[in-house]
């Protein structure tokens, strides 16, 4: 997607062809990388990347060894969340929090096992909202979004 405007030759207002600085991790820089054409500027591109040693960054989020047992009967509410758990009983600890990361209210509770719970968010504005739970006996934490109506 970054290359896109260099294949594509559309830049916006800027007239010319950028200049490439590639940059190690050790911090040695290399000017002006470029090739004949598009597709081998891009090639040199990846070359001189390479060529530092560095790795690329990798988007993929290992899976967790532990999960906690627990998902959101729906994630589009009006006034009731339904948090099902599946997990063995403990103390659940929760926590509803704007996209802001600002805390609107905290709970704390004992949960059995395959058991559901039902949280008033009535008075919630409507919009994206994140619910933080962590399991207290193993400190599992999982954090979930629903849209409130």
């Amino acid at each position: 997607a970054a290359a896109e405007p260099f294949k594509s030759g559309l830049f916006g207002t800027y007239l010319g062809t950028p200049t490439f600085i590639v940059i190690a991790p050790d911090r040695s820089v290399q000017y002006d990388v470029r090739g004949q054409n598009s597709q081998l500027t891009i090639d040199s591109l990846e070359e001189a990347i390479t060529a530092t040693g560095a790795e690329k960054l990798s988007s993929a989020i290992p899976e967790p060894d532990q999960k906690l047992l627990l998902s959101l009967n729906c994630n589009i509410v009006r006034d009731k969340l339904t948090l099902e758990y599946l997990g063995e009983p403990t103390q659940l600890n929760t926590t509803l929090l704007n996209l802001l990361g600002q805390i609107y209210t905290s709970a704390n509770f004992p949960i059995e096992q395959n058991t559901s719970v039902e949280m008033d968010v009535s008075g919630l504005t409507a919009g994206l909202w994140a619910i933080r739970v962590q399991d207290r006996k193993t400190n599992i934490v999982a954090s979930y979004l629903f849209l409130k109506q």
